[in-house]
């Protein structure tokens, strides 16, 4: 691919990458000669790597400048992280850097900072950015290379005028990468968007990785304690290995998780509803464990690289393209990876139906007798009351550790996402952030930093309502014209003197 040779050092000693993936070799070359790209690719077939490496190339050659060049938007935080964590790997021991800027990490003026050092390659998500152009000094005019990864996953969370007013703050004369495992009419109507004469790329069609063994349990009954006793009986047939089981909602996925822990299974939750210190801190965990068990929506089905998932469970049949994703989280580079679906033979039927042009689906026949002795175990009073003990148990830890949690943002001073509301101007941002700065140099202590930043906050609230009840200037000019003509009147009529009069002239002033 003739990279130069800091680049292929990194990629092989720092990520183990030996050869480049299809797509990585269709796209690189192509995204080196700066042509926009719409490629349409499948999950798992190495997209972060056909963008990374060409943007990251282009820096090496022209050498430092100082702004923003490379802009890359992505549909969720986890996803953003990933791609942070791949691009500091590829560029160690270079002049080049790299931010990340995503919701959910209550790190708003740390954030602001960032940008004003402007970084060479900006990983975003579509809100947070929207965010920062709206309320802070963000600076995109030098943007060169806009990339749009999981473009179908973007429009499908409903980013499609956050990505308008982002693609407006850019300049139109760069170079725009979308990649998509779907080319939906959404995504043609993106593509019209922000690409000019885009060179259109299918490295692989909408297709079930190969190396996956895809399986099927028909649910005769489907109450959540006879799936839950198939589950149960697949993960004893599976013990020891990597998973990932698909729930419906996250009201399914805290059910789950309750009754593989009272049976002495060690769990990881992904949902909407825990916050990004604790999905990050999850995704962490779970990578770095051999054999653990994480329950998720959705949320974990695209673009994430957990390594070595030998096994994925899905409690439902989803529509065709998330069934895609989903299974995709195994069989990644080669590895071999089996995927194993409940639902009723008619929901089933339709699903073998799409699947039978690309691989067998195989019935897995479950012992019906040990399934019927797993759901009177899992319906009985003793275990529910051992259920309803653990929910008690585990609900006085979850309230110990908001409490830790919210200790430690009071201890870290006031909620950085409050002091947004009260940003009124670019002096008012820069004044804070002389505080913030002060105090993490040593210069001020956290109490007088508190203080002066109250202050701060009281006279721009002030200001912000200063006047808001009170008539325009024009009309309070018309109003005391018109007093001090009536009373200039009333004292040539004799009929305004005295005391009176000098009130309400002061009154008037």
């Amino acid at each position: 691919l003739h990279l130069t040779p800091k680049l292929v050092k990194n990629l092989s000693t720092k990520l183990q990458w030996q050869q480049p993936t299809a797509v990585q070799k269709t796209i690189i070359p192509l995204a080196l000669n700066g042509r926009d790209l719409m490629v349409q690719s499948v999950t798992g077939s190495g997209k972060t790597g056909a963008f990374a490496v060409p943007l990251i190339d282009r820096l090496l050659l022209r050498g430092k400048f100082k702004s923003t060049t490379c802009l890359i938007i992505s549909p969720t935080r986890e996803l953003a992280q990933q791609i942070f964590q791949v691009f500091n790997q590829m560029i160690q021991q270079m002049q080049i850097s790299v931010a990340l800027i995503i919701g959910g990490s209550n790190d708003f003026h740390s954030q602001q900072l960032l940008l004003q050092s402007e970084p060479d390659i900006l990983i975003a998500t579509p809100g947070r950015l929207i965010d920062h152009i709206t309320n802070s000094a963000i600076n995109l005019s030098s943007i060169e290379v806009l990339v749009l990864d999981e473009a179908d996953k973007l429009l499908e969370l409903g980013f499609m005028k956050e990505l308008q007013a982002i693609v407006n703050q850019l300049p139109t004369a760069r170079q725009t990468m979308l990649f998509s495992a779907t080319l939906n009419s959404n995504v043609e109507d993106l593509a019209q968007l922000s690409l000019q004469k885009p060179l259109r790329v299918c490295v692989d069609d909408v297709k079930v990785n190969q190396n996956i063994q895809q399986q099927f349990v028909f649910v005769k009954d489907n109450s959540f304690i006879y799936k839950f006793s198939c589950l149960y009986h697949v993960l004893q047939q599976n013990s020891g290995v990597k998973t990932i089981i698909f729930a419906c909602n996250k009201h399914q996925v805290n059910q789950l998780s309750l009754h593989l822990q009272a049976k002495d299974f060690d769990c990881y939750k992904m949902s909407s509803e825990l916050s990004q210190q604790q999905r990050s801190r999850v995704l962490n965990e779970f990578n770095e464990d051999p054999a653990g068990v994480m329950i998720s929506t959705d949320l974990a089905s695209r673009g994430l690289d957990i390594d070595d998932v030998q096994l994925i469970i899905q409690l439902n049949v989803p529509d065709f393209d998330d069934y895609i994703h989903r299974v995709g989280r195994t069989g990644r580079y080669q590895a071999e990876g089996l995927a194993i679906t409940f639902g009723t033979r008619e929901e089933v039927k339709n699903l073998v139906e799409k699947l039978k042009k690309q691989v067998t689906m195989k019935e897995l026949q479950l012992d019906a007798k040990l399934i019927q002795g797993y759901v009177q175990e899992f319906d009985s009073k003793e275990f529910r009351l051992q259920l309803r003990e653990l929910n008690q148990q585990l609900k006085q830890e979850e309230e110990l550790k908001l409490t830790d949690e919210k200790l430690k943002k009071f201890d870290s001073g006031f909620d950085k996402k409050e002091k947004r509301s009260w940003f009124l101007n670019q002096k008012e941002r820069k004044a804070v952030q002389q505080v913030v700065k002060m105090t993490d140099s040593g210069q001020l202590n956290k109490q007088k930093a508190q203080s002066i930043l109250k202050q701060k906050q009281i006279r721009a609230e002030m200001l912000k309502n200063k006047g808001k009840d009170k008539p325009k200037k024009s009309e309070a000019h018309a109003q005391i014209r018109k007093i001090k003509n009536q009373v200039k009147k009333m004292k040539r009529e004799g009929e305004y003197t005295g005391r009176d009069a000098k009130l309400d002239a002061r009154k008037i002033k």
